[in-house]
C-alpha cells in the first residue's frame, strides 16, 4: 500500500493514450467522469488537478467523511480537458506559473498521476515536481515505453509466458485479412474474443458465437462497422468458459512488490466489460497464491524496467482452478481509489484493515431515488448505513448522481455475508436498479 510521507499533487490524467489508442470519444467521455473520484485520496495540504469539476455537493460531502476542511486542499478544474492531455490543457490554459507557486509553498510535494504517460512525465519535469514513488530526476524513457507496451494486450501476451503466466490460445492480427483468418480457425471450435490491442474497461471489445463461418463474418463486420472503434492491431483469443473475470493489484516499489488485494469483476451479460468489483476473491488459498505469484512476477519484471507505483493484473479462473491472464493495466485502476479509500476508513479498526470485505459499483436511479447526493447520504443516516466509524458496517457514496447521472458507491463489511446484506439495504434505501 502506498504510504503518505509528503503532500501530493494528485493529477487525475484520466484521457491518456496509455489507456486507448486514439481515445474515442464514448472512452473519453467516460474517463473523465471519473476523474472526480480522485477527491476521495485527498489529505490536507494536497492539490488535485482535474479535467471535470469536483461539484460542491460532493467537496462538501467528502470532507466530511474525510475530517478535512474545504479549505485544506485546492481543486483546480482544468477548462478544454476533456479532449486533451490535463498536461496539455493546463499549459494551454496557462495555469502551469500558478501551480509552482501552489508547489512552492509545499515542501516535499509530490506528483501523484493516474497514469504514467509521456506529457504527465514532461509536465513533472517542467514544474520541478518528483513522481510518487520516484527519485528526483527524469523518469526513464525505457520505463516510459514499458507502460505503453504493457498496456496493451499484445504487450502483456508478449511478456507473460516467459513470467510464466498462462494466456489464452490467441493471435495478433495487423490487418482485416489476419483478423478474418484468426476468426475463421478459432471460431469453428467455440466463441472468440476479438480485442483492440489497446483499450479499457472492455471497450471495442466484442465476442462472437460460434457458428457457420457466414454468419460469424457478418457478425464480425458489424462490429468493425462501428464509427466510434479505436484504431490500431487487434488479438483475436479463445472465451475460456465457464469462467470467472478476476484481478489482482499490487504496487511496485524500488525495493519489490506488494501484493495489496484480489477479487472478481463484476461483469455486464456480454461478460467482457466490468461494471463494479468485489474484494477479495472467493477461491482456494492456492488459486489466490497463484494469482499474487503472477502478479509479483509481473511486477518483478516492471521493477527492472524502473517502473514505480500500482498496475493490475486481469485473468479468467475456471471452476477447477486454472488461471489465464488476459491483459495487466500498468496505471491506478478503477478499484485503486476505492481500495485506498478502505483502508483509510479502517485503519483505526481493531484487526487487520486488509480483513474487510468489500465492493464498489454503480446503480441506476429509479422514480424513487434521491432527488440528489445531500438527500442520499441522509436516507444511509437513517437507515444506519451511512459511514460511521463506530459500527461495522459503512457505505461511502463515490459520486454526485446529479453530475454522472448515476449512483456509484463504496461498501464496506467485516466479511463476504454482511457485505451481501450491506449492498442489499444501500440498494434498496436508495432505490436502484
Amino acid at each position: 500500500m502506498t504510504v503518505r510521507d509528503a503532500p501530493w499533487l494528485v493529477f487525475a490524467n484520466r484521457f491518456t493514450d496509455t489507456l486507448a489508442d486514439g481515445l474515442p470519444p464514448g472512452l473519453a467521455r467516460e474517463a473523465v467522469r471519473q476523474a472526480v473520484r480522485k477527491v476521495w485520496l485527498l489529505r490536507r495540504g494536497d492539490i488535485l488537478v482535474t479535467p471535470t469539476p469536483i461539484s460542491p455537493a460532493l467537496m462538501a460531502y467528502a470532507c466530511d467523511v474525510l475530517g478535512l476542511a474545504p479549505s485544506d486542499t485546492v481543486t483546480l478544474a482544468v477548462p478544454d480537458a476533456q479532449s486533451v492531455p490535463l498536461a496539455e490543457a493546463v499549459e494551454r490554459g496557462g495555469l502551469t506559473a500558478g501551480l509552482k507557486a501552489l508547489a512552492a509553498r509545499r515542501p516535499g510535494l509530490r506528483m501523484l498521476p493516474y497514469a504514467l504517460d509521456h506529457p504527465t512525465v514532461r509536465f513533472a519535469s517542467a514544474l520541478g515536481l518528483p513522481l510518487h514513488l520516484y527519485g528526483p530526476g527524469p523518469v526513464d524513457e525505457r520505463t516510459v515505453a514499458e507502460v505503453y507496451r504493457l498496456n496493451t494486450k499484445i504487450g502483456f501476451r508478449e511478456t507473460a509466458p516467459g513470467l510464466g503466466i498462462p494466456v489464452p490460445e490467441g493471435t495478433v492480427c495487423a490487418d482485416r485479412q489476419e483478423l478474418h483468418a484468426a476468426v475463421r480457425a478459432l471460431s469453428e471450435r467455440g466463441d472468440v474474443f476479438v480485442k483492440p490491442a489497446r483499450s479499457g474497461n472492455g471497450y471495442g471489445i466484442t465476442r462472437l458465437r460460434r457458428g457457420a463461418w457466414g454468419e460469424v463474418r457478418e457478425a464480425l463486420e458489424q462490429h468493425l462497422a462501428r464509427p466510434d472503434l479505436p484504431p490500431g492491431s487487434w488479438i483475436v483469443e479463445e472465451s475460456i468458459a465457464p469462467a470467472r473475470d478476476v484481478s489482482v493489484q499490487a504496487e511496485v516499489h524500488a525495493d519489490g512488490t506488494a501484493v495489496l488485494f484480489d477479487g472478481q469483476m463484476r461483469m455486464t451479460p456480454g461478460g467482457y466489460a466490468s461494471h463494479g468489483y468485489q474484494c477479495g476473491l472467493q477461491a482456494p488459498t492456492a488459486v489466490r497464491s497463484e494469482l499474487a505469484g503472477m502478479a509479483r512476477r509481473l511486477g518483478r519484471h516492471l521493477r527492472d524496467s524502473g517502473y514505480r507505483g500500482p498496475f493490475s493484473l486481469d485473468a479468467r479462473l475456471t471452476p477447477d482452478g486454472r488461471i489465464y491472464g488476459t491483459e495487466s493495466n500498468v496505471r491506478r485502476t478503477g478499484t485503486t481509489t476505492p481500495h485506498a479509500l478502505v483502508q483509510r476508513l479502517t485503519a483505526r479498526e481493531p484487526g487487520p484493515s486488509d480483513g474487510f470485505a468489500w465492493l464498489y459499483d454503480t446503480g441506476r436511479p429509479t422514480p424513487r431515488s434521491p432527488h440528489g447526493l445531500a438527500e442520499g447520504v441522509d436516507r444511509l443516516t437513517r437507515t444506519g448505513l451511512a459511514h460511521d466509524p463506530a459500527t461495522g458496517h459503512r457505505v461511502v457514496l463515490m459520486n454526485d448522481p446529479d453530475v454522472s447521472g448515476a449512483w456509484s458507491y463504496l461498501a464496506i463489511a467485516r466479511d463476504a455475508p454482511r457485505l451481501r446484506d450491506v449492498e442489499q439495504r444501500l440498494r434498496s434505501a436508495l432505490a436502484l436498479h
